[in-house]
């Protein structure tokens, strides 16, 4: 009887392996956890950022657990964030499904400005370790062409980050179920529909001059 079973059994098992095979996983799920920041630069509105603005950008992460005494820190240039967002093709694509690509912009004093922050992106995971919601965050933005300017920042903090893992027999990706954030005390929900997947479209959070 346990003979008979087992070659009961063998066909779908191999009809499933040889599909696994044939399909490897591709989960397109690293930025499934991912926040989107995009900087206001209508100037014309009054709550915009001038291109000089924008042209540099101050990056800090703190670690609650050490109150926040500790930090690191990065700076990113315009042409840096552009670079870095074309090198992955997963994010070059989701930030163009969002509205906020660059590919069709010859100018980079018109280039859209956006700042993502990933469990690996900009800062590297081993850093100081773990994972987006375990720190926060402060954006600083200062015109660098001019002495004694105003800077702006925006504290980043609050992060909750919800998700689950999928199997369809042959691959287990990841999809995110929640994502809250506050900046500078203001709550936003931005979870994506979808998942967070390669067709989910971001939900990217303006940053404007107070």
């Amino acid at each position: 009887m346990k003979t008979l079973l087992r070659f009961l059994l063998l066909p779908p098992l191999l009809a499933l392996a040889g599909c696994c095979a044939n399909s490897p996983c591709n989960c397109q799920d690293t930025l499934a956890d991912s926040l989107y920041f995009s900087l206001n630069q209508d100037v014309a509105s009054g709550k915009g950022f001038s291109a000089t603005e924008v042209d540099t950008v101050y990056l800090l992460r703190y670690n609650p657990a050490a109150a926040g005494t500790t930090y690191d820190s990065l700076l990113l240039t315009r042409q840096q964030l552009r670079r870095n967002q074309r090198n992955t093709l997963l994010l070059k694509n989701k930030l163009i499904l969002a509205g906020l690509g660059d590919d069709t912009i010859p100018s980079l004093d018109t280039l859209k400005t956006t700042v993502v922050l990933s469990n690996a992106y900009p800062f590297s995971p081993g850093t100081t370790g773990g994972k987006l919601s375990n720190y926060y965050y402060k954006l600083l933005i200062k015109d660098k062409s001019m002495k004694n300017t105003k800077s702006y920042s925006f504290l980043i903090n609050q992060i909750v980050l919800g998700g689950q893992y999928k199997a369809d027999g042959c691959c287990t990706c990841y999809e995110n179920t929640q994502k809250q954030v506050n900046v500078n005390g203001q709550p936003y929900t931005v979870t994506e529909v979808g998942g967070g997947g390669a067709t989910s479209i971001p939900v990217p959070i303006v940053l404007s001059k107070p």
